[in-house]
């Protein structure tokens, strides 16, 4: 018989009374810090802005970032107590699950003896009937097995080979690309772009602590909510926006070209 394939785990929804994740030192410095970039640099995007933020992290001293490796530890403390407190007010659901999952182990493994008993019986009574046809069998089976095997392992090749093509011609591509020209136009930015730099510096200033993905989850949202009116102002932005860029682009090709 052909084996059955076992379906994948699905995952587990995370409880909303379980306590806040610990954050790291960074993570505190990044909050402080990353303000200061926003309110110097408003029209940087989210990557260029954890970019700066990284670097200036990299730049600090050892006993720069001791203030934020304490609150680091402290926020573990309080993760540990909050953990504890969790623990013991959580329902006692896993038990239950422990006692059904082994009341379920229990009655499988009882299903699978009484499977072993009955075909064990029944070979018995089919090699008192023919042990020829019963040895033909097995050979046939096992010879089906091993085209199976074979199948398997070409099949794992394939994928293996597949996949290290895709990341040899990843990285031909990375090679290949041209560094920046440090004197190019800045890029034009779109009426989203407008938008986030408005609404990322109103959210930090109302949520001082939130994080870099709460923040743009939360930009997003709102952007999708807005009607085509509510982004006109935006879209005018843009739109002056990409008549600049055309302009330094021009620019910058006639000192090019004079180069």
């Amino acid at each position: 018989m052909p084996s059955k394939r076992r379906k994948g785990k699905k995952k587990k929804k995370k409880d909303p009374n379980a306590p806040k994740g610990k954050r790291s030192a960074f993570i505190f410095f990044s909050v402080d810090e990353r303000k200061k970039v926003v309110e110097k640099n408003p029209e940087l995007k989210f990557g260029e802005i954890t970019k700066e933020v990284s670097k200036r992290w990299h730049a600090i001293t050892e006993k720069q970032k001791e203030h934020y490796t304490q609150k680091a530890l402290e926020d573990k403390e309080r993760y540990e107590r909050e953990y504890k407190e969790y623990l013991k007010n959580k329902p006692e659901s896993s038990s239950s699950s422990s006692s059904s999952e082994s009341s379920s182990s229990s009655s499988s493994s009882s299903s699978s003896s009484s499977s072993s008993s009955s075909s064990s019986s029944s070979s018995s009574g089919s090699s008192s009937s023919g042990s020829s046809s019963s040895s033909s069998d097995s050979s046939s089976s096992s010879s089906s097995d091993r085209r199976r095997k074979k199948k398997k392992r070409r099949r794992k090749k394939k994928k293996s080979k597949k996949k290290k093509k895709k990341k040899s011609k990843k990285k031909n591509k990375k090679k290949k690309k041209k560094k920046k020209d440090p004197n190019a136009p800045k890029g034009k930015r779109s009426a989203y772009n407008f938008f986030s730099i408005e609404r990322r510096q109103k959210l930090k200033e109302k949520n001082p602590d939130i994080s870099f993905g709460d923040i743009a989850k939360e930009v997003s949202k709102k952007w999708r909510e807005m009607s085509q009116e509510d982004k006109k102002p935006y879209q005018k932005q843009s739109d002056k926006d990409k008549e600049r860029y055309e302009r330094d682009m021009e620019e910058y090709k006639k000192k090019k070209k004079k180069d």
